[in-house]
């Protein structure tokens, strides 16, 4: 599983922004910080309805503490402003995400040696 911080910056390279109203536009063709971290990470936008905070929060969990998501989507419209720049925002985010989520992540070696590929 790929970071939130290290999705945001990603996410940021691979799909413009929008104006913070959403998180995912409805085609899917641009979104606010989060909402282009949950595509680059390989979400998808449902066909029936606009991507949700669960939707982002089933692949980061630690999203729903707190008010994190709030707090992240405030930051993302001074990037928009221009008062904060992309790089000042994931670093933000990289500073609250769980120390644990390192050690969860399993390299294809681990995977391997457990028999899970």
């Amino acid at each position: 599983m790929i970071s939130t911080s290290d999705a945001i910056l990603l996410g940021s390279s691979m799909y413009p922004a929008n104006d913070g109203a959403s998180w995912v536009s409805k085609d899917g063709s641009c979104g606010c910080a989060l909402g282009r971290a949950y595509l680059a990470a390989g979400g998808v936008v449902p066909t029936d309805r606009t991507v949700c905070a669960a939707d982002i929060c089933d692949i980061w969990p630690w999203l729903k503490a707190e008010d994190v998501m709030n707090e992240i989507s405030d930051m993302f419209c001074e990037v928009v402003r221009g008062t904060v720049t992309i790089d000042e925002l994931v670093d933000f985010v990289a500073s609250r995400e769980p120390a644990a989520l390192e050690a969860t992540i399993e390299s294809p070696w681990q995977k391997m040696v457990r028999g899970a590929l």
